[in-house]
């Protein structure tokens, strides 16, 4: 039993079992005067309550103090940050946004995807039907694909979002599918790795020993095909038949420690990961060979490149990025700051667009900062919600999903902190 902002609640358990043999779930039952908690396994019977609260509180609940709830006083020292347009699609979004000139395009959990004008964010047109949509999508200049839940890879027509083709796979997805050269490259959870010809949804090539699923989206770089998987390995797979380069591993083999969040990136012919054993890593990209590791900021799951590839960068896990030099063959630290912005493991990966940096956080805290030399340009508390990674369109606008199901055109006047 806790409090949330005076109001008496219940904190439930998950199915994660620890060390019992069969997990377990809350069943809460609503009565006129009581809420009452029970736990069930699954397939099993609701156990006896283990705990119950009044629902005829006395005093009730009328007003909660200013200090319980989320603290939007920043907005006031930069209050040339605004939103631009606001859309909310109402139900849950894990997906980030990606866009063209014109338009925006995003899925969400209904299984709904949407294309939104840049201009105002009025829905142009919307695709319904398919399964979850949990993964950010693969754009070119004519198609749009993504995968979903209902085990499914889709392309559609960008301009008025038909279905060109489904490719069924055997197992719900949350992979986020890349394209270049008419190929659609694009992990699974059904142990495949894909590569799909853009037209037609026909295989090219597949690799089928990938160890568990893959969510991240995959890098190409020099030939390769690099993404991370949940059992533990970073992949390099040849572009142009699917054949292992080679497998990278950290010295923690647990699959709790696997480079799958982060999406990797690539530059001076490295390529750098973060993962939550708390390294930055920068891997030879030839050979898969570790080059150097650093977890003097305690990383996770963040990683991003600057636009001249000169500077990789990583949040810690409490309230610093870092930027390392990408040319150097040791960690070699080009800025680092304290941002302030707390305990944040959200994998949002920072993005930097014409000299700004950008990034969000789980608490839905957006910051803009000079990319050269980490100086703070603005920052912007939207709502409570956890930031997906963020799109740049500019040095002063950006665009973002929240898990909350709101995308949001973000302005805000470049220059330095008040």
């Amino acid at each position: 039993l806790a409090y949330y902002q005076g109001i008496p609640a219940f904190m439930g358990r998950s199915t994660l079992r620890a060390r019992e043999a069969v997990g377990g779930y809350t069943i809460l039952t609503m009565r006129n005067d009581s809420l009452i908690a029970a736990e069930r396994t699954p397939g099993g019977q609701t156990g006896k309550p283990w705990g119950a609260v009044s629902l005829n509180l006395t005093p009730p609940v009328e007003s909660v103090a200013d200090s319980l709830l989320p603290d939007y006083s920043v907005n006031k020292k930069y209050p040339d940050v605004h939103s631009e347009w606001i859309f909310n699609s109402g139900y849950t979004m894990t997906a980030s946004p990606v866009c063209d000139d014109r338009f925006a395009y995003v899925g969400d959990l209904s299984g709904t995807v949407y294309a939104l004008a840049l201009s105002d964010g009025r829905v142009v047109w919307k695709h319904e039907g398919a399964g979850s949509v949990f993964g950010t999508a693969g754009l070119d200049n004519n198609h749009l694909v993504f995968t979903s839940a209902d085990s499914t890879i889709t392309c559609l027509d960008k301009s008025d979002g038909n279905l060109i083709w489904r490719v069924p796979t055997n197992n719900a997805l949350v992979s986020v599918p890349v394209i270049k050269d008419d190929i659609v490259f694009t992990g699974s959870s059904d142990g495949v790795f894909r590569a799909l010809d853009m037209h037609h949804g026909e295989t090219i090539w597949q690799y089928d020993s990938v160890g568990s699923y893959v969510e991240t989206k995959p890098l190409l770089y020099q030939g390769k095909v690099i993404f991370g998987a949940w059992d533990g390995a970073l992949y390099a797979l040849n572009q142009t038949d699917g054949s292992v380069a080679w497998k990278w591993r950290g010295e923690r083999t647990n699959p709790l420690y696997s480079p799958a969040a982060c999406w990797p990136v690539g530059a001076e012919k490295k390529i750098f990961i973060a993962a939550p054993d708390r390294y930055m890593t920068a891997i030879d990209a030839p050979t898969g060979a570790t080059v150097w590791r650093d977890n003097d900021w305690k990383f996770r799951e963040t990683v991003g490149l600057s636009t001249d590839s000169a500077l990789v960068f990583g949040r810690s896990m409490t309230d610093s990025v870092i930027a390392f030099e990408t040319r150097r063959s040791l960690p070699a630290t080009g800025w680092a700051m304290d941002f302030a912005y707390g305990y944040d493991i959200a994998p949002s990966m920072p993005q930097e667009k014409e000299g700004t940096l950008y990034w969000g956080t789980k608490n839905g805290m957006v910051f803009a900062a000079r990319a050269a030399d980490g100086g703070l340009k603005w920052k912007y508390k939207y709502q409570n919600f956890l930031i997906n990674t963020v799109v740049p369109l500019d040095s002063e606008r950006l665009l973002f999903s929240n898990i909350d199901g709101d995308v949001v055109l973000l302005s805000g006047r470049a220059g330095s902190e008040h």
